[in-house]
């Protein structure tokens, strides 16, 4: 017989007052490492500022492939997965689907997990011009 604890979710807000325009752009990181020796099934889920779950694709990040929003993923032991996305009205995903909060569902009872996420907000054409910057904090920044 096999038993199955539910779910654990751990939810997060993120700053998204940033510009968005064509001349600014957001962009949006994220990691989740597994700290565990072994795989853990998670599924991490973004919604909008009318809380609709968006499904903006992740970009690699370095050779790292980035994961989809929404879609259970299995992270294997020691590892960690990456999503980077860019908003704008320049070619980016839409700045209307900049996300507002979000969560991470652990469907699986194995792994001990940890994550973080950044937002920065930059001009489009110059690229090293930053005008805001914050840390998404999950959890407090503690495993669980």
């Amino acid at each position: 017989m096999l038993l199955r604890i539910s779910s654990r979710v751990v939810w997060f807000t993120i700053q998204n007052t940033t510009s968005c325009s064509a001349e600014y752009s957001t962009s949006v990181i994220f990691n989740v490492n597994n700290l565990g020796s072994t795989a853990s099934d998670v599924t991490v889920t973004l919604y909008n500022d009318a809380g609709n779950a968006i499904s903006t694709p992740g970009r690699a990040s370095g050779t790292t492939p980035g994961f989809a929003l929404g879609t259970l993923y299995s992270i294997p032991g020691k590892q960690t997965i990456h999503y980077t996305a860019v908003f704008n009205a320049s070619g980016g995903a839409a700045c209307s689907d900049r996300p507002a909060y979000g969560k991470i569902t652990i469907e699986s009872d194995s792994g001990l997990l940890m994550a973080n996420g950044q937002v920065t907000a930059y001009n489009t054409t110059n690229l090293y011009t930053y005008t805001s910057y914050s840390n998404v904090i999950i959890n407090e920044g503690k495993p669980f």
